[in-house]
C-alpha cells in the first residue's frame, strides 16, 4: 500500500461529504478517547494529527456474464447487421415487425389500379460499423404470429432469444450504399404480395374485416442482412416503419394518386432477435446466466455486448481485510475501469452504469449516490493514443453500505452496463482488461482519513 500527505485532494472532496465523514470520525475519536478530539475542516485538519491516505491494492475481480433473454420487444430501434470481433465472436441482428390494418384500406376504390408496395424505413440515430461498403438487406414474410411472451415476472415481450418462422424466399430485397445523412430508404416488396392487398380491400374480403383477421393473414415481416455481410449494423426508427400500398385510379385527364399506410402495429410486438456465434474464442463457454466466466480464465478479458445481453460483473474478493485497518475512515471510493486498445476498433460507450447484484448475477437496484443520484462513469479518452483511456466512478455510498457491519459479503458485487435502455436497443461492444494486465488493470481507490 502507498500513503502519502495529499492536502490537495481534501480540497476537492465535497463539502457536504468531508462534513459527515469528520463528524463521524469526532465520534470515534471520543469514543475511543484518543489525545486528539477537536478537529477542524480543511487543510488544518490534514497538518495537524491527521492526514489523508490513498490505498489501491485491493483486489479486483472481473468477470462477464450472459443473460439468458434479454428483453427487446417495443424498443425505439430496428436493427439489422452483422459485427464479428476476433476476440469476442460475431453476431447478426434480425428485426420483426407487425402492422395493423389501415381503415382506407377497404374504402378503397373499386376502380384502384396496383402501382407498388414500399417498406419505408428511416434511419435512426444508431449506428456500429463503416457504412463505406455496399450493404444488402432483405425482407422475409413471417408464417407465424408474433405472439408476446411472459418472464419470469408475468410482463409481456419478446427477446433477444425469440424465433419465429419466415419464409423461404425474400419477398423484397434492397442492395445500396448506407447514407445515414439521408432520410430513410425504401424497398420495394413483392408486386404479388401488393395486388392481392388491394384485391381483398375491393373485395372487403373477411382477411381485412378487422385487425385480428388481418394478422392472421398478414403475420408480419422480418430484416435481415445480406449473404456475407460486412461488420455493420444499422438502426431504423420503429416509430417511423411504414408498408405503403400504392395506387393509382385513372382518370380522363390524370391519374388520382392513393397511398394506403400500413402503420407498425399498436400491439408493442416489434422486437430485435440475435444469433451469436462465439465458438473459436475465449467466450465460447458464455452461456448460462447464473454462471460467470472469469476473466482469468477468457483472456484476461472481459466484455459488454448490448442486446447481446452481455455485461461485466465485478467483485472485490478482498475487501474483509479492510477490518483489520486501525484509525481509517473511508473518505471516498473510485471504481477504475480501463478498455482494452482493441475496443477502440469500433466505436466505444460513453458512459457505464451499475447495478447491485448477487450469487446468481441478478440485475437488482441500480447503483446511485447519497443523495439518490444515479452513479454512472464517463469514458475519460486518450484522444491521441487511445491507450490512456479509462472510466472512473465514485462508488462511495455502495462500499459505505457494504461494510457498515463486521464483514463483508464477497458474493454482493456490481453488474456493469451500458444504460439499460441503450442495452436493450443497441449493440455497444466494450472490451475491459482483467486484473492481470500489466498496464490496464481495474482498480479500486480507497481514500482514508487516517489519525494519530
Amino acid at each position: 500500500m502507498r500513503t502519502e500527505l495529499i492536502p490537495r485532494i481534501m480540497r476537492s472532496i465535497q463539502l457536504k461529504t468531508l462534513v459527515y465523514f469528520f463528524v463521524v470520525s469526532v465520534v470515534l475519536l471520543l469514543s475511543c478517547e484518543t489525545e486528539s478530539s477537536q478537529f477542524e475542516i480543511g487543510v488544518d485538519l490534514v497538518e495537524s494529527k491527521s492526514k489523508i491516505s490513498l490505498v489501491d491494492t485491493f483486489s479486483i475481480q472481473l468477470s462477464t456474464v450472459k443473460y439468458d433473454s434479454l428483453p427487446t420487444s417495443g424498443t425505439a430501434n430496428a436493427l439489422v447487421g452483422y459485427f464479428e470481433n476476433d476476440q469476442t465472436g460475431s453476431i447478426e441482428l434480425n428485426s420483426y415487425f407487425t402492422v395493423d390494418l389501415p381503415s382506407g384500406l377497404t374504402a378503397v376504390d373499386s376502380e384502384a389500379v396496383f402501382d407498388s408496395l414500399i417498406l419505408t424505413l428511416y434511419y435512426g440515430e444508431y449506428l456500429l460499423g463503416d457504412t463505406t461498403t455496399m450493404q444488402t438487406l432483405q425482407v422475409y414474410r413471417l408464417k407465424e404470429e408474433l405472439m408476446l411472451q411472459e418472464d419470469d415476472y408475468s410482463a409481456e415481450y419478446l427477446f433477444n432469444t425469440s424465433r419465429f418462422p419466415a419464409e423461404d424466399q425474400t419477398c423484397g430485397e434492397l442492395f445500396f450504399l448506407p447514407q445515414v445523412h439521408k432520410e430513410s430508404i425504401e424497398i420495394r416488396l413483392d408486386d404479388k404480395l401488393g395486388r392481392e392487398l388491394l384485391q381483398l380491400g375491393k373485395d372487403k374480403a373477411d382477411e381485412v374485416l378487422n385487425n385480428t383477421n388481418f394478422s392472421a393473414f398478414f403475420r408480419g415481416l422480418v430484416l435481415k442482412p445480406g449473404e456475407n455481410p460486412d461488420s455493420r449494423v444499422l438502426s431504423f426508427s420503429t416509430d417511423s416503419i411504414k408498408l405503403q400500398l400504392h395506387t393509382h385510379v385513372a382518370g380522363q385527364y390524370e391519374h388520382d394518386e392513393l397511398v394506403i399506410d400500413f402503420n407498425l402495429s399498436e400491439n408493442n410486438n416489434h422486437f430485435n432477435a440475435l444469433i451469436s456465434d462465439r465458438s473459436g474464442t475465449d467466450f465460447e463457454n458464455l452461456i448460462s446466466e447464473r454462471e460467470k466466466l472469469f476473466s482469468r480464465i477468457s483472456g484476461d478479458k472481459s466484455f459488454i455486448q448490448g442486446t447481446a445481453g452481455v455485461l461485466v460483473r465485478v467483485d472485490f474478493p478482498s475487501l474483509n481485510e479492510l477490518y483489520k485497518l486501525e484509525d481509517h475512515i473511508l473518505l471516498k471510493a473510485e471504481l477504475v475501469l480501463r478498455p482494452s486498445p482493441e475496443s477502440f476498433a469500433s466505436d466505444v460507450p460513453q458512459t457505464l452504469h451499475f447495478y447491485e447484484t448477487g450469487k446468481i448475477n441478478q440485475m437488482n437496484d441500480q447503483l446511485v449516490d447519497a443523495d439518490d443520484n444515479v452513479v454512472y462513469a464517463n469514458l475519460a479518452l486518450d484522444e491521441l493514443y487511445k491507450e490512456n483511456s479509462y472510466y472512473i466512478a465514485d462508488i462511495t455510498t455502495f462500499l459505505s453500505a457494504e461494510l457498515a457491519g463486521s464483514y463483508y459479503n464477497i458474493d454482493h458485487g456490481l453488474l456493469v452496463t451500458v444504460p439499460l435502455s441503450d442495452f436493450k436497443s443497441q449493440t455497444d461492444h466494450l472490451i475491459l482488461e482483467g486484473e492481470k494486465s500489466s498496464r490496464y488493470k481495474p482498480t479500486l481507490n480507497l481514500y482514508f482519513l487516517t489519525y494519530e
